[in-house]
């Protein structure tokens, strides 16, 4: 049993086992790191797929059924640096080629599924279906000025995608983390301070992210803060713009349903009772309220597999001409 070159993960054990780099899990037991398993998905996975997969892991959250709002946080499981150091060391290993494709179009630090899908449908190249926003990044810390610094409370600030650029900060409100008065008040000030030091603020809700339509004129303002028109430089934008809504912000198909293992129990809705008038004209007989189907609380992770009072709805676009996944007014609301 040999150790790996360090540089990959150095808070985690890994070893190579016939060859391939493992991480121990416990005493005898060893897993992919998950350098080699985003070069294993590779081979299965669309390129659209490929680097939503990547920046999920790449990110700062997981799923998480016992939360509020289906995440959890925790450090980056990987790097797109680190993941192209495992590539350079087995350059022949299979899936290297579309996953070191892939690399290019992914981004570091994203805290939510939404935030994964905003900075690929915002800097994405035009021929994979984005708007190449240049310098897309996400949840990167910045350092204000002292006036911004007095109207956060904060020494440091951190967008949730940023075109530093364009001095362009676009931040996502979910329904769920955003509701209460206490972040309503930290987004006030946030907002301000970035604006006190010249940026621009666009807000992006869950309503919005699902629209073609919606991200669109999102990324016309973008543009016009920079300067310049949005015009789409290839032939095959169209095609791979619908193909990327059609991936989606959820990470719903990687749910399991054991993970539902020890959740909080689903949320009923209030039945609905007979009114005065069923009861009088049924005098003999009581009536009793129906039974309410149960619901599972809304998840900022995407639906949870098998649960259908969560499914996600196609919302049609308002450009393209054909549907495109997105969420519905009743729909789950992400969101660190």
């Amino acid at each position: 049993m040999k150790r790996c070159p360090d540089g990959i993960a150095p808070h985690r054990s890994q070893f190579k086992l016939a060859g391939r780099p493992f991480c121990r899990v416990a005493s005898g037991i060893y897993a992919p790191c998950p350098e080699l398993c985003f070069v294993q998905v590779a081979n299965n996975l669309n390129l659209h797929e490929l680097v939503k997969v990547g920046n999920a892991l790449c990110g700062t959250f997981f799923i998480d059924p016992k939360t509020r709002n289906g995440l959890g946080k925790r450090r980056p499981l990987t790097s797109v640096q680190r993941i192209r150091a495992f590539i350079g060391r087995n350059p022949g290993i299979l899936g290297a080629k579309p996953a070191r494709r892939a690399l290019g179009l992914m981004v570091d630090g994203a805290a939510s599924p939404p935030e994964v899908f905003l900075a690929m449908a915002l800097g994405l190249p035009h021929r994979f279906g984005g708007y190449q926003l240049p310098g897309i990044a996400a949840n990167r810390r910045i350092r204000p000025s002292s006036k911004a610094r007095a109207i956060a409370h904060r020494n440091t600030l951190v967008p949730d995608i940023l075109c530093e650029s364009g001095r362009l900060d676009i931040e996502y409100d979910s329904n769920t983390e955003h509701a209460s008065a206490a972040q309503l008040t930290r987004d006030a000030q946030k907002r301000l301070a970035l604006e006190a030091d010249g940026y621009k603020v666009i807000t992006v809700t869950a309503r919005q992210i699902g629209s073609q339509g919606e991200i669109r004129k999102i990324a016309e303002q973008s543009r016009r803060r920079m300067g310049a028109r949005l015009r789409p430089q290839s032939a095959a934008f169209r095609q791979q713009q619908r193909a990327l809504f059609r991936t989606g912000w959820s990470l719903s198909r990687y749910h399991r349903r054991e993970w539902l293992e020890g959740a909080p129990e689903p949320v009923a809705p209030t039945p609905l009772c007979p009114t005065p008038a069923d009861a009088l004209a049924a005098p003999d007989r009581a009536l009793r309220c129906p039974a309410a189907p149960k619901r599972w609380p809304p998840s900022d992770a995407g639906t949870f597999s098998g649960l259908e009072s969560t499914t996600l709805e196609p919302i049609l676009p308002e450009i393209e001409g054909s549907a495109s996944p997105g969420i519905t007014s009743r729909g789950n609301t992400p969101k660190m």
